[in-house]
């Protein structure tokens, strides 16, 4: 039986960073995932994702945005592939409502460029976006979406490359511990390793029941509103879009490769069954 310095259960954007990872510290390791590497099942689908530094739920976060812009740059270096398109990052919000002053507040507690604007700044600057005057925002422009695909693949396939072990469509049964290690079974066999990290999503619940944790699946919808004319939508043009309101956290996207604006709302999500 080939053990492993690591074994990694599920390989989706947490399971895919950590092979990549593993991969440049030259740890033996495999990664085990029930369905194909990068589907439409799991936290990372709908194709694009925002990427902000000014982070209004807490300047903690930053540190850890900042070592992650420098990751996504050396990843595009290393696939000689895009994935972080820097079109912006638009906080706004209603009276009452502090999330695009606690992303300022964020940003310049870490020195952070964020421009606080005007809502006739904004309708000057985006057209398209019919502010209220007495609304409040700031621009994030070192912030952007990322192209999922490409960088789930790319950590994928650079982590393959260095030997790590990726293999699909395997589902584990179970997990456990010893004073040797830890062990994982699927249908077909069982696998030994020093240490074991458990990525597995929406199926965390599941997966980690013995230890008990509260945790919950919330469903999240997403959702493209079709546009007659794209052109002032492009990523070129239009930023990403963060609002809070008394209708919700709502966000979006520009047009990228669906022809339609991506929206979708922060808050809440109806509890579910991942399967």
């Amino acid at each position: 039986m080939t053990r492993y310095d690591v074994i990694v259960l599920g390989g989706g954007t947490m399971g895919a960073a950590c092979a990549w990872e593993l991969a440049k510290r030259n740890k033996r390791a495999l990664v085990l995932e029930q369905f194909d590497f990068v589907h439409d099942r799991g936290a990372h689908s709908g194709q694009t994702r925002i990427f902000r530094h000014a982070y209004a739920e807490g300047a903690e976060y930053i540190p850890l945005v900042m070592r992650a812009d420098r990751l996504w740059e050396d990843l595009e270096n290393q696939t000689k592939t895009k994935i972080l398109h820097r079109v912006g990052v638009l906080e706004m919000a209603a009276p009452g409502h502090l999330h695009a002053r606690r992303a300022r507040d964020s940003a310049a507690r870490y020195q952070i460029e964020f421009q606080w604007l005007s809502p006739s700044q904004i309708r000057q600057a985006w057209p398209m976006i019919h502010i209220p005057d007495d609304w409040e925002g700031g621009f994030g422009p070192a912030g952007g979406l990322l192209d999922i695909d490409h960088a789930l693949n790319g950590m994928v396939r650079t982590a393959s490359q260095s030997g790590v072990e990726l293999t699909s469509r395997t589902p584990v049964s179970a997990w456990g511990a010893s004073a040797t290690g830890v062990w994982v079974t699927t249908a077909e066999r069982k696998y030994e390793a020093d240490a074991l990290i458990v990525t597995t999503g929406a199926w965390a619940a599941r997966m980690l029941q013995q230890l008990n944790l509260p945790l919950t699946i919330q469903r999240k919808v997403q959702w493209w509103l079709e546009v007659k004319d794209s052109s002032p939508y492009a990523p070129e043009r239009f930023p990403i879009f963060i609002t809070d309101s008394s209708f919700g956290e709502i966000y979006g996207f520009p047009v990228y490769k669906v022809p339609g604006i991506k929206i979708a709302n922060h808050a809440g999500g109806d509890p579910t069954d991942p399967d």
